[in-house]
């Protein structure tokens, strides 16, 4: 369970994100409302706490989540420290009610600058105190395809296609 202060960082963090990256999200999206990119970005960071402290539960050394706002929109949003070396782990979200079931978006540039050390954690937000990862798994295991609906500079995973 996230504590208060952490869910009020979150909160703090989205509106801060969001009010410097409004124009450069705004170009990807025309069709997103300023209060969805705030809630975006919100179960974002909840998304990458619950990640951090499953991460710790089994006994792994994982950086905190960063709640700085850098240029980098496409570094890994947690490190984590294995036996096999470190791994870049980026941490996708999705809603429980969004209408096509267990998909993420990303950036087709989000794939380019993937390398060989780099996963993704797979969840679905339900309520503040109820986010699931669903998989946590290595890039190369993950089918990139285009997403159902037109989005030119997207890729998608689709939770079906992973085996």
């Amino acid at each position: 369970m996230l504590s208060k202060n952490e869910i009020a960082l979150c909160i703090e963090f989205a509106y801060k994100v969001t009010e410097i990256r409004r124009e450069s999200y705004s170009q990807r999206n025309k069709k997103v409302s300023y209060e969805k990119m705030i809630n975006d970005c919100f179960i974002g960071k909840l998304a990458e706490l619950v990640v951090y402290y499953h991460l710790r539960e089994q006994r792994l050394a994982v950086t905190y989540p960063d709640f700085t706002i850098d240029s980098n929109d496409y570094s890994s949003d947690l490190i984590c420290k294995t036996v096999n070396g470190k791994r870049n782990i980026h941490v996708k979200v999705c809603r429980h009610d969004s209408e096509i079931k267990e998909s993420w978006l990303l950036e087709e540039k989000e794939i380019e600058k993937l390398t060989e050390n780099c996963f993704f954690a797979l969840c679905v937000f339900y309520s503040i105190e109820d986010i699931r990862i669903l998989k946590i798994i290595h890039h190369a295991n993950i089918p990139f395809k285009n997403p159902i609906y037109n989005l030119p500079t997207k890729k998608a995973i689709y939770l079906a296609d992973i085996v």
